[in-house]
């Protein structure tokens, strides 16, 4: 089976080798007809594809949107139960409780330092975290605005060509 890769290879050394050649009009158009009929029926294919890949993927993206829904349900009501649980043998004065499959017991309260206000604490307990994200379009935008193309930061280059299939 011939890829569309090699079906390009091929139109344009038949293209190349006939540019230049004594060769009738006809004999060219004919040519590159039958080889250009090839390529748009190959590129169709894997046009189709695509598309069937595309929708698949959207399935599998909502597939896990769903399940990460379900998750954080099923998360939310076991704390739910565990704090309904807690709460209860706290009230109650219920330290352990025991079965075959599983037991249950209250540990002694942690100690947990709670912020009044964040100003007045010391600066050694401070930790500051700062990110960079760099404004590409308006950096290019800015480029294009004084003239350069290039700079020792940045340069504006030619980026793919864009494939649109719908």
């Amino acid at each position: 089976m011939t890829t569309l890769y090699e079906i390009s290879d091929q139109y344009n050394s038949a293209l190349e080798e006939m540019t230049g050649q004594e060769i009738d009009q006809q004999t060219i158009d004919d040519t590159m007809e039958g080889l250009e009929g090839e390529l748009n029926v190959k590129a169709k294919n894997v046009g189709a594809y695509y598309l069937n890949l595309v929708s698949d993927g959207d399935q599998i993206k909502q597939s896990i949107k769903n399940m990460q829904s379900r998750l954080k349900q099923i998360e939310s009501k076991a704390d739910y139960f565990k704090e309904y649980l807690r709460s209860n043998m706290e009230r109650t004065g219920i330290k352990k409780i025991e079965c075959p499959q599983f037991k249950i017991s209250l540990r002694k309260p942690s100690l947990v330092c709670n912020i009044i206000n964040d100003e007045l604490v010391p600066k050694q307990f401070k930790e500051k975290i700062v990110t960079t994200k760099i404004d590409k379009a308006g950096l290019k935008k800015w480029m294009f605005d004084n003239g350069f193309t290039s700079t020792s930061a940045a340069e504006i280059v030619c980026g793919k060509s864009g494939l649109t299939i719908k």
